[in-house]
């Protein structure tokens, strides 16, 4: 897969995070790993200086789009120059079985 790919349940808590997303913006595969909580990705990536802005700021308007099911295109800069694409937070609630 090409793409970096995160996955956070309903507390935002991270559930899946794939070796491109980690590679991508140059993060700490011993912090960016399930349960990491939402807010402390985007400090993380502010830290890593992947991230340039309010992390409060930036959290609070993905969680409002999320909740509004809105769908959002953007370009982030890393810090080594790259442009990264297309981020789109989505909810999405589905019934699966027990094992």
């Amino acid at each position: 897969m090409t793409q970096g790919l995160l996955l956070y349940d309903s507390s935002q808590r991270l559930v899946v995070c794939n070796q491109r997303y980690i590679c991508m913006y140059g993060l700490s595969p011993d912090v960016v790993k399930p349960g990491l909580d939402f807010r402390d990705l985007v400090a993380h990536r502010k830290a890593t200086g992947s991230f340039k802005g309010d992390v409060d700021a930036f959290v609070s308007d993905v969680l409002r789009k999320v909740d509004l099911g809105e769908i959002t295109h953007s370009t982030v800069e890393t810090a080594d120059g790259t442009l990264n694409p297309d981020r789109q937070p989505a909810a999405e609630e589905r019934v699966v079985d027990d094992p």
